[in-house]
């Protein structure tokens, strides 16, 4: 897509979503218009694709402690087929991801031998693996079907944003969401009784029910007596958020803080620490330079901290919005003005 096609498209679905929103500028919430569907569903018996009529359902949850065998082992499958049963499933999914807490569902055959024919775990709300103990043993990933549910959603805020989008039963994920989104406009943290906000938004559904936001459509927040708009607008596979002139809601930060050096240590979970003899959490990233080298933050911020430590030397801490604080340690000495 070339710059002045994206310009020229955006711009259209600028002008679009921004009359939508203004549509919404009561700040009332939306009522449901959508005509009840009379139309009467054949009833279906199966689940995980399996007919549940044909075998007796027995579900339970991941203990403390479990493992997919021991599980297994637990309903008295042999030892032979909990082998096969990890080959098969070593390609689909990692057992190491078993969760405490998380359902699974035995199907047992009505007959006098009441043997375990199906047995399936709950990866998410969306995805189940299934394993197929009849003739021939399988494994397979079930995936519910996710539907797609526009909403929008707009209140005056009294208390906090959190508790005026849940008085409407809208999922505190809305919340994270909006918060990234006006990252570099709005501190969250700051927001004042009086703002007001509209919010374009889809909802993910499984069974009816709600798993999550799958992504925010437009938006506007009146905050401190001004209108901050956000347009989603996808291309070359991306999304980015647009203000009413197009203009990106995002601000980059740059990729190193210091120039020509060169990188010690990674950022990492595991990292072998030189001088305490153990691994442990490298929560950062070291750069070589001569000592004088210039430390630029990585973004516009407010200076929140600039001291000495025993284990960080000279360091400075910098808040650049309600989500992100950088900080800048082992210094010679500080800048001037700091």
């Amino acid at each position: 897509m070339t710059k002045k096609s994206l310009i020229t498209t955006l711009s259209s679905l600028l002008i679009i979503i921004f009359i939508i929103i203004t549509s919404l500028s009561t700040y009332d919430i939306p009522k449901n218009t959508n005509p009840k569907n009379n139309i009467k569903k054949e009833i279906s018996h199966k689940e995980f694709g399996i007919d549940t009529l044909l075998y007796e359902k027995r579900i339970s949850s991941v203990k403390r402690n479990e493992t997919l065998s021991k599980i297994l082992s637990n309903l008295g499958v042999p030892y032979d087929k909990i082998y096969q049963s990890q080959l098969q499933i070593k390609n689909i999914f990692d057992l190491r991801k078993i969760i405490l807490g998380n359902d699974y569902y035995s199907f047992y055959s009505k007959d006098s031998t009441n043997s375990l024919n199906y047995f399936v775990y709950k990866i998410s709300s969306a995805d189940f693996l299934v394993l197929n103990f009849n003739d021939t043993l399988t494994a397979k990933i079930f995936k519910k079907e996710i539907k797609i549910k526009e909403r929008s959603v707009t209140g005056i805020i009294t208390n906090s944003l959190y508790e005026s989008l849940v008085e409407q039963n809208i999922t505190p994920e809305l919340v994270i969401k909006l918060s990234e989104i006006y990252a570099w406009q709005i501190d969250f943290y700051r927001i004042m009784d009086g703002d007001k906000y509209i919010v374009i938004f889809e909802e993910e559904l499984v069974d009816g029910k709600l798993i999550g936001i799958k992504k925010i459509v437009a938006a506007e927040f009146f905050h401190r007596n001004e209108k901050f708009y956000a347009i989603n607008f996808k291309f070359d596979d991306q999304s980015e958020f647009f203000d009413e002139n197009g203009k990106s809601l995002r601000k980059a930060f740059l990729k190193a803080p210091v120039k020509f050096s060169r990188i010690s240590s990674r950022y990492s979970l595991r990292r072998y620490h030189p001088i305490e003899h153990r691994v442990k959490a490298h929560l950062g990233t070291d750069y070589v330079s001569p000592t004088g080298t210039p430390i630029r933050s990585t973004g516009d911020g407010i200076v929140i901290t600039a001291t000495y430590a025993r284990f960080n030397g000279n360091f400075v801490k910098i808040k650049h919005n309600s989500v992100y604080t950088t900080q800048y340690l082992h210094m010679s000495k500080f800048g001037k003005g700091i």
